[in-house]
């Protein structure tokens, strides 16, 4: 029995523990299902607002006490200010108790569904919760060692989740959405060494795409795995990119993918990403304000980068862009737009440097871009620049930002309309220097002009630069800092004029130069050879004086009179111890040459020309050692052969020159305009043959210039104020031989010292010298060219007479034999009469006729001529007593002697009349007495005129006859 007995006590015991077991489970099941979620959510709505200080409300908290797991649902924490703040729709967690006893927190599940958390920053870029971290520190308290715990998760996700993002600290403020947005991770542990596997994916407002995955531990803190980034819109972070650079971003999207590994633990320390490659589209940055995008790339990509952040190590594989525009602009100040893209905005200063922070380290093994347009405008000239690069093609291998370092580099680029630019070689971008294979076709000249404008006023009509060379440049920041050129270049159809009235000063078909080798730093030019075709020189006066050339050079703005009196000054002597530029050029050819000179100041307009100028120029150096000479052949007027030869410096005329010109047959019609002015008349007809000779010897100058003008003759007068009062006509008369041929030979000797000399003005003071010594002396020329230097102007007489003495006859043979070879002259005869000397001889005349007379008829002789008779001393002195008591009777009262003979002869002298018509007519006998003579010896009587009362002064007292000449 006992043993039945035990038996069936131990099974009222059993169903006993069997109830209780069941009342316990159905008691912890009530609590678990009824009670512990009314205490949780209590606690957690308390617990976590105490913490947050801000009210926090759940829905509805369930507790399933089997699994074990809690769900939380509805949670709704409200920020400071009453908005929301941090959502979720539920929270599921599924935790295991058992390894509890093994110090691990194990979450089979943690599930997280539609999450939403509102980040928003201030003014001052705090966050609406940033009051939760300056809370006053906690008290220490004393670390006991103690076996850590351990936490692992089964698999964790977060579904449709959302993070709304309003940042009110920048300008404009930036707002965002990222959402929806799911997180997985699965398997991860605490333990050291092991790691789980997460995904992450998100999407924006935007459409932006990101995805993140890969395994993540924290013992050590690691992670390695793949980012992605996907249609990244770039203009709307804009906002912060302001707030570190001056930019404005207004377009682009970007997509990233890369591998990263990340590690930081007491073994090693790694923040690294890998073969990324990250690509940018239809990017647009432009500087605030501005209407145009400084860039705009359609396509910018960017493969094989591998960073190692803690290093500042990174390295490009292939960066590679294409299509677009660059705008480079240069503003007044001399700053460009693309460097201020990135410094500190306004007012805000950059962040000083940390001297312990590593350099960047960055290599590109190639870069690429392809059909990229370039614009370059330039705002430091008066007048801005415009250059048009529309397709730039560049290619650059092994770049590091070591500026020592250099990188290959080639560019190609189409210039312009028509040009095109190819440079190749290594650069050294940072440091500024590079050493380049150039070759250019076609590039336009005028868009560089207004670089010219501080020491010119010109502008380039047209031209196109070529050039194949090579190029070096160095900007160190040392005195040898510029460029350098050695090759060959050519520019093709250029024409440049002056700026105010667009007047063309120099044009040419082709100027091709050989053998160039070119520097700035120091400045020097040598050339082997120069070919310069059908080049054209124009210098126009304008209406109001000033040229052409003196406007675009910005000289005197004083015009020459005439080409004769061009106002050429001489190059002063170099200052001590300034040496002249480094000059060299081994030939000059030119060929098809032509230069106009226009003179628009002048009615009629004046227009000169010298036409199919050719010839060489050797050994053109400012060495003042070296010797150049210089041969050039052309046509004067279009159709005189012109040579110029000898040897000169046209940049040092103070030294050693010696050079000829030579004109044969110019016509002088051409410089009709010019006599107009200056003379007074027309140019009927003429020929200029000149043969001049220049010499410059220790700053002497030494000109003689031998002209002939041929059948040269002036026309009608005309009116003009600056006209000479000389008698040119006269003067060219004088020196016009029978053939209508006028020899002239002009000397010039000065000193360039003179700080007044001009070889125009010195040339042209010595023509019109000698036309008005000429004209102020005719006979002094046609002395010493017919009559042995006698003067022709007059013939003397002996008082009383008319008769021509030997040496007056010697005379009236010069004057026929000047009239004979001087066709264009006309002699004007004119008799005079000295009163004084005259009228004495007169008077005796009268007397010795009448007492001969007297003495005859005392004679009573009735045959014979009177005048042939000659009275005897006795029959003198009897007629002269006769004819003194006839004119004076004695008073019979009054006995006074007889005076002497000779007094009675003197009282018949002074009775004898002598009146103005005596004396004319002896005028009148010695002028006809010259005319005579001057037919007799075959003077051409056409051109001889008697001219009476013509004279006036001293003139018409002499015993003379006066010659003029017209």
């Amino acid at each position: 029995m006992l043993p039945l007995a035990r038996l069936q006590a131990f099974a009222v015991r059993r169903r006993r523990w069997l109830y209780a077991l069941g009342g316990l489970f159905v008691a912890y099941s009530l609590f678990g299902f009824l009670v512990a979620p009314r205490i949780l959510k209590a606690k957690l709505e308390a617990g976590l607002g105490e913490a947050l200080h801000r009210p926090v409300r759940l829905a509805k908290v369930r507790v399933n006490p089997l699994v074990p797991s809690v769900t939380l649902e509805g949670l709704d924490i409200r920020a400071k200010d009453g908005g929301p703040w941090i959502g979720c729709e539920r929270i599921y967690v599924n935790a295991r108790v058992l390894p509890l006893l093994w110090r691990t927190i194990s979450l089979k599940e943690l599930a997280i569904v539609r999450p939403s958390v509102q980040v928003a920053l201030d003014a001052g870029g705090r966050p609406e919760f940033a009051d939760l971290f300056e809370g006053p520190a906690s008290p220490e308290q004393p670390e006991t060692p103690s076996k850590p715990w351990t936490f692992a998760i089964g698999h964790f996700s977060l579904t449709e989740g959302r993070l709304p993002f309003v940042d009110h600290s920048t300008q404009p403020e930036f707002r965002s959405e990222l959402g929806p947005l799911s997180l997985s991770l699965d398997g991860f542990r605490t333990t050291p060494g092991s790691s789980g596997a997460y995904s992450f994916e998100a999407t924006t407002e935007s459409g932006e795409k990101l995805a993140w995955s890969g395994r993540i531990g924290v013992s050590p803190l690691a992670s390695d795995g793949t980012l992605i980034l996907g249609n990244l819109d770039l203009a709307k972070y804009g906002p912060y990119l302001r707030q570190a650079l001056d930019l404005d971003l207004r377009a682009g999207r970007g997509d990233l993918t890369a591998q990263y590994r990340f590690a930081w633990g007491p073994a090693a320390k790694v923040v690294a990403v890998d073969d990324a490659r990250l690509g940018l589209s239809g990017l647009q940055v432009a500087n605030p304000g501005s209407a145009e995008p400084a860039l705009d790339l359609p396509a910018l990509q960017a493969s094989g980068i591998h960073a190692d952040l803690l290093a500042n190590r990174v390295e490009v594989g292939l960066l590679t862009a294409t299509g677009g525009t660059a705008t480079v602009i240069r503003a007044k100040d001399g700053s460009l737009n693309l460097a201020r893209l990135f410094a500190a905005p306004p007012g805000v200063k950059p962040k000083p440097k940390d001297p312990s922070a590593k350099p960047l380290a960055l290599t590109l093994d190639a870069a690429a871009v392809q059909g990229l347009h370039l614009v370059w405008q330039d705002a430091v000239p008066d007048r801005p620049v415009d250059l048009d690069l529309p397709t730039v093609d560049l290619k650059l291998h092994g770049f590091t930002l070591d500026p020592k370092a250099p990188a290959q580099m080639e560019l190609q680029a189409a210039v312009g309309q028509g040009g095109t630019l190819r440079l190749q070689g290594p650069v050294r971008l940072l440091g500024v220097t590079a050493d380049l294979q150039a070759e250019g076709r076609g590039l336009a000249l005028a868009p560089f002009d207004p670089y010219l404008d501080g020491p010119l006023d010109l502008r380039i009509n047209r031209g196109t630069l070529g050039l194949k060379g090579r190029l070096r440049l160095a900007f160190e920041g040392t005195k040898r800092d510029g460029l350098r050129y050695a090759g060959d270049a050519a520019v093709d159809g250029f024409e440049a004029a002056d700026a105010r009235d667009r007047e063309v000063m120099l044009r040419w078909t082709r100027l091709q130069l050989a053998g160039l080798d070119t520097a700035t730093a120091p400045l020097a030019l040598k050339l082997k050879r120069l070919d310069w075709t059908a080049p054209e020189g124009r210098v126009v006066i304008a209406a109001d004086g000033t040229t052409n050339v003196a406007r675009a050079l910005k000289l005197s703005p004083e015009a020459p009179p005439s080409p004769a009196a061009a106002a050429v000054t001489p190059t002063p002597p170099p200052a001590p111890g300034a040496p002249p530029l480094p000059l060299a050029i081994g030939l000059i050819t030119l060929k098809g040459g032509r230069l106009s000179f226009i003179d628009r100041s002048l009615s009629p307009t004046a227009a000169l020309l010298l036409d199919q100028l050719q010839g060489r120029y050797e050994k053109l150096s400012t060495d003042p050692a070296a010797v150049s000479t210089v041969d050039l052949k052309g046509l004067a007027g279009g159709l005189a052969p012109l040579t110029i030869q000898g040897r000169a410096m046209p940049f040092r005329t103070d030294q050693d020159t010696d050079v000829t010109v030579k004109i044969d047959g110019s016509d002088l019609a051409d410089f009709d305009p010019y006599v107009r002015k200056y003379i007074g008349r027309t140019v009927q007809k003429g020929k200029l043959h000149l043969d001049a000779h220049v010499a410059i010897q220790h700053r002497g100058l030494d000109v003689l210039a031998k002209a002939k003008l041929d059948q040269f003759y002036l026309g009608d007068k005309v009116d003009s104020p600056d006209a000479t009062h000389l008698p040119v006509k006269l003067a060219l008369a004088l020196l016009r031989d029978r053939q209508g041929v006028i020899d002239l030979e002009v000397p010039v000797q000065g000193s360039l010292d003179d700080p007044d000399i001009k070889y125009g003005k010195l040339v042209w003071k010595a023509i019109f010298n000698l036309v008005g010594k000429v004209a102020a002396s005719p006979f002094t020329l046609l002395g010493n060219l017919f009559g042995g230097g006698a003067d022709l102007s007059f013939l003397a007489f002996e008082p009383g007479t008319s008769q021509l003495s030997p040496q007056a006859h010697a005379k009236l043979q010069g004057l026929a034999k000047a009239l004979a070879e001087r066709p264009d002259l006309q002699l004007e005869v004119e008799g005079a009469a000295d009163p004084a000397a005259d009228g004495a001889a007169l008077r005796r005349a009268s007397l010795d006729r009448l007492i001969q007379a007297t003495a005859w008829a005392r004679l009573k002789r009735k045959t014979g001529e009177a005048a042939a008779f000659t009275p005897d001393a006795d029959q003198r002195a009897a007629a002269v007593k006769a004819l003194f008591l006839a004119a004076h009777p004695p008073d019979p009262k009054a006995k006074a002697p007889e005076p002497p003979l000779p007094e009675m002869e003197q009282r018949l002298l002074a009775d004898q009349p002598v009146d103005a018509a005596a004396l004319d007519a002896l005028a009148q006998a010695r002028a006809k007495a010259a005319l005579a003579a001057l037919q007799q010896l075959q003077a051409p009587q056409d051109r001889v005129f008697e001219t009476r009362n013509t004279r006036e002064g001293a003139d018409t007292h002499q015993a003379r006859v006066w010659f003029a000449v017209k």
